[in-house]
């Protein structure tokens, strides 16, 4: 079973999103799927167009975790 948590956190600087959860995970190392590079090269290109960050963290067995850090106007990353 896999448990999901999604949490939005917002601040006078920015915007935290972050979503995890307890599935199987993966090797990042090891990514070789065209879709899910995909998917991944896109996201982290939409996030620097708003000049944010995105980390992706995951582990065999372990679940995945997605952060993106968008900062507001004004503030930098």
């Amino acid at each position: 079973m896999s448990v999901s948590c999604v949490e939005l956190l917002g601040s006078e600087s920015g915007v935290r999103l972050s979503v995890r959860d307890s599935g199987v995970g993966f090797d990042p190392a090891k990514v070789k799927q065209p879709l899910i590079c995909l998917g991944f090269t896109s996201m982290k290109e939409r996030v620097r167009l708003v000049n944010g960050r995105l980390e992706v963290k995951s582990s065999p067995g372990q679940g995945t975790e997605v952060r993106v850090w968008i900062p507001l106007p004004g503030n930098s990353t």
